[in-house]
């Protein structure tokens, strides 16, 4: 994604978040973002694609910092699960996307629902995988479900301590005692056989995520590095020619990638090319998928 793209972005997300989703027009995003409406036409096909840009934003930044999360740690552990969900809820919150995923619920654009409805699939996807890691693969079975109810009870008591509890608590105190209900369903499932969903209901969701071919990768990296030089710290591309020269090895070490990865992102993450080291870490992350 260009500079001029992303900020385009940026001034739509500003003007939904501000005048809303429905009173804003394309011409409001025109006028703010001082562009043509043929650069507006050029990078988005109409205002719901550009809102599906946004969340797509929102989306792959859960996805990433998730990623960073579980890098080097046990997947079984339950406290890596429950800080990975709350990333979902930390990054809707940063971006300013309750609003906008408020509204998109309540429009009758189809192409928006449906963009919500996979974003939502994907999260109840990566969520089975999770609880599998968690609990063993004996509870594949049952994962789906379990999935989807620990999901409902994080979305509802958010909802009612929002709105109606005397006491306010933590999205992670939320997350915490969803996961220790989920304990408890986890085993009787099993032990019942007692299910409601396929096992394979989120199977194959994500078949079509985008995976960039090492070539190409190793393309855009070298052409991160070029686009930095002189204007960024020596070392800080050093990162990713060591990632560079690991990914061509004849046995790349993973973890060691994973690591100078999150490292990467995070020394540019306050600078300039803060949003290009972030797409480029994202496909870091993809590659490396297809290495497992």
């Amino acid at each position: 994604m260009n500079d001029r793209k992303r900020q385009v972005i940026t001034v739509a997300k500003e003007l939904f978040i501000k005048k809303g989703v429905i009173t804003t027009s394309v011409q409001d995003i025109i006028n703010e973002a001082k562009i043509s409406k043929g650069t507006f036409y050029n990078y988005f096909s109409s205002k719901s694609a550009c809102l599906i840009a946004i969340l797509e934003q929102g989306n792959d930044e859960t996805s990433l910092r998730r990623r960073e999360i579980l890098s080097g740690q046990d997947p079984s552990d339950k406290r890596v699960l429950a800080k990975q969900i709350s990333i979902h809820l930390l990054v809707h919150r940063e971006h300013n996307l309750i609003p906008i995923f408020q509204a998109i619920y309540y429009s009758d654009d189809q192409d928006l629902k449906a963009a919500v409805k996979r974003y939502q699939f994907e999260e109840l996807a990566w969520l089975t995988r999770r609880l599998v890691d968690v609990y063993g693969k004996e509870s594949a079975t049952v994962a789906p479900d379990c999935a989807v109810m620990l999901y409902g009870i994080i979305q509802h008591l958010m909802h009612i301590r929002k709105n109606w509890a005397k006491k306010g608590s933590e999205p992670t105190d939320i997350i915490d005692f969803a996961i220790r209900r989920t304990d408890a369903m986890m085993a009787d499932m099993i032990q019942t056989k007692d299910t409601f969903l396929e096992q394979d209901i989120f199977l194959n969701i994500n078949e079509n995520k985008v995976h960039y071919p090492k070539s190409e990768l190793i393309r855009q990296m070298r052409a991160f590095i070029s686009s930095t030089k002189g204007q960024a710290a020596p070392e800080n591309n050093q990162l990713i020619q060591f990632m560079i020269d690991e990914i061509q090895a004849e046995s790349p070490r993973i973890p060691i990638i994973e690591s100078v990865n999150r490292s990467f992102r995070e020394v540019y993450s306050h600078t300039d090319y803060g949003h290009k080291a972030k797409e480029l870490s994202a496909k870091i992350w993809a590659y490396i998928d297809t290495l497992k």
